[in-house]
């Protein structure tokens, strides 16, 4: 009898953790990254398809100071948040876009981004990930227009709130010469040295609620540039706690 009454108090306890579970699906381009020597109005590249309900993180810095930016694409027209806006240093601007929602796409979906000035060296980057919150996802952002430590970037300080969170990082300097590399737990996206810059960007899933930051090498560049980070939470954790709890009752 007391065995039973010891099971029975252990299964009215038991929890069973609900944790999103993130996976980068593709990237945009292929590659994770494009621009740099390029000059005008606008910036693109194309998903080879997209998942319905996924979301898509994108983001373009440009060389320049004063410059603002929109975004679209074609043919989903997804609906896309400011995540961050204008963050400019050293003449470069960035801007981070998120589509919570995405509509699926079987073809190619185009992102463009409009810059309203005629620009040169302007770059582009997109992923889309699985395991998202389809409303409401961001969490916590920070972006600084450069890093107190040039050849090892890093963005200001966040606190998660949710566990399994996707956080992404950016690093919008570097002067063309060292790719940038990610740092610490991150794992790099994508990079480039093409053109004036070497920007880069890096994500990673985090395994608990904790304080981070985005952190890169800018070995032999030591050339400052915008920082960002941001997080999301996944589809279990959206508007309801880190985990989902469920009693187990015999009678």
């Amino acid at each position: 009898m007391l065995r039973k009454l010891i099971l029975l108090a252990f299964l009215l306890g038991l929890t069973q953790s609900a944790h999103a579970a993130y996976a980068r699906v593709r990237l945009c381009p292929s590659g994770g990254i494009t621009g740099g020597n390029n000059s005008g109005t606008t910036v693109a590249c194309g998903f080879a398809s997209n998942g319905a309900g996924h979301i898509l993180i994108v983001w373009s810095a440009a060389q320049t100071g004063t410059a603002t930016a929109t975004i679209a694409d074609s043919p989903s027209g997804n609906t896309y948040t400011v995540i961050a806006s204008a963050q400019v240093f050293n003449g470069m601007t960035l801007y981070v876009w998120a589509a919570y929602n995405a509509i699926a796409s079987a073809g190619t979906n185009t992102i463009t981004v409009t810059w309203n000035a005629t620009l040169s060296h302007m770059y582009l980057g997109g992923s889309e990930y699985s395991g998202n919150a389809t409303s409401n996802a961001l969490d916590q952002t920070a972006t600084a227009s450069s890093s107190p430590t040039p050849a090892a970037p890093v963005s200001p300080n966040v606190t998660t709130t949710q566990g399994g969170e996707l956080l992404i990082g950016i690093f919008a300097g570097g002067n063309g010469s060292n790719a940038t590399v990610a740092a610490g737990s991150w794992t790099i996206i994508a990079a480039t040295t093409t053109g004036c810059c070497s920007p880069g960007w890096e994500d990673q899933i985090n395994i608990a609620t904790g304080t981070y930051q985005a952190q890169f090498t800018d070995t032999g560049n030591a050339s400052n540039g915008p920082t960002h980070i941001s997080t999301y939470v996944g589809t279990a954790v959206a508007g309801g706690g880190a985990s989902k709890k469920k009693k187990v009752v015999f009678y």
